[in-house]
């Protein structure tokens, strides 16, 4: 085993002395060994456990630990308000629903391809009609009751184009 994976055991099961047999005869192999995981192991507990074994254990009294039971109790007992009640249902129901939404969704935004690309379509075949009219409406236009080209000296007979001719 690696010295990491070492280290890290020593700092949380070896230490407290929390390990079983075979584990801890692991480790103890491990340190005969290695001289930087030794020096790891008397540092840790240098640090770590013997501010505790010279500290003075200290013994709250009875009406601390009544005092925190009954916090305990009241916040336990608690019931939450509308708002809370409101906002926790809601949320819910969109869980619930999520999968439902997601589908509804997508069929909208398939549809409004749909629609789109059907007024594409309906768009080009206005623009060719209007310009098959137009095109009519011009030649129409351009030719005289009897079916021949207007002659430009001849005109429309107005009287705008007498003036100007």
């Amino acid at each position: 085993m690696d010295c990491n994976k070492i280290q890290d055991l020593i700092l949380t099961d070896y230490i407290d002395n929390q390990m079983d047999e075979k584990q801890k005869n692991m480790i103890e192999t491990h340190l005969a060994q290695c001289i930087g995981c030794q020096e790891f192991t008397a540092l840790v507990k240098k640090t770590v456990v013997e501010p505790f074994i010279q500290a003075e254990r200290f013994v709250p009294s009875e009406n601390v630990w009544i005092e925190i039971k009954d916090n305990i109790m009241q916040e336990q007992s608690v019931k939450p308000g509308l708002w809370d009640a409101l906002t926790d249902g809601m949320s819910n129901l969109l869980r619930a629903w999520k999968p439902g939404l997601v589908f509804a969704s997508m069929a909208m935004l398939i549809l409004g391809a749909g629609l789109l690309r059907q007024y594409s379509i309906y768009d080009q075949e206005l623009k060719s009609a209007k310009a098959v009219e137009t095109m009519e409406y011009l030649s129409s236009v351009t030719q005289t009751q009897e079916g021949g080209a207007i002659d430009e000296s001849e005109g429309f007979g107005t009287t705008i184009e007498k003036y100007f001719l």
